[in-house]
């Protein structure tokens, strides 16, 4: 009687520890698998606005989540290769575009290779022709960037600022409010 109950606590302690190794496993396999998927999204999502936090960052974890995929860690090697700063740096247009195209390019591999990863088929063609960027988006960024070299070009003395001071001899509304009356309304005296 005393080995059968025994018996019972044993089997219920031991199928419920293997109930919770079994789960621990599962949900860390899934959260790795979620952080994967967060960098191909990311990836993908902006393919043509790579200076954003999400767009760095996605690129310097997948070498650290996708440890052990050898096919993902070589088009990752091959895109920080593209992306590394030439020397000597590229000196007409040709060259520019040449390194701009080995970039997109090299990026393109990589998200292919984490997408087959993660069981997702998409052709580096796809991947190259298919994003949508707003041009509104790329306006704002031509006017920031323009706004930022004028800037820059004031604050190195390349360029000169010149504003004209106007005094106003009737002040604001609100200047008025501020200012204490000289006359009193009619009819009210001190």
């Amino acid at each position: 009687m005393f080995l059968s109950i025994l018996g019972l606590f044993g089997s219920g302690f031991v199928g419920s520890l293997l109930t919770m190794l079994i789960t621990k496993y599962l949900d860390a396999k899934k959260e790795k698998n979620n952080r994967r998927l967060w960098i191909f999204r990311t990836l993908v999502a902006n393919f043509q606005n790579r200076s954003i936090y999400d767009f760095v960052s996605a690129i310097n974890l997948a070498e650290i989540e996708f440890d052990g995929d050898a096919n993902v860690l070589k088009a990752w090697k091959n895109y920080r290769k593209a992306i590394e700063p030439k020397n000597p740096k590229p000196s007409n247009e040709q060259e520019v575009r040449t390194a701009l195209k080995e970039m997109d390019d090299a990026l393109a591999e990589l998200v292919k290779t984490i997408g087959i990863s993660l069981g997702y088929k998409r052709d580096k063609l796809d991947i190259l022709n298919n994003y949508f960027i707003p041009q509104s988006w790329i306006n704002d960024d031509n006017h920031l960037r323009e706004k930022e070299r004028l800037l820059m070009e004031i604050l190195r003395s390349e360029r000169s600022l010149s504003f004209n001071i106007i005094h106003s001899q009737n002040p604001s509304p609100h200047q008025a409010a501020s200012q204490p009356s000289a006359t009193l309304p009619q009819g009210e005296s001190n």
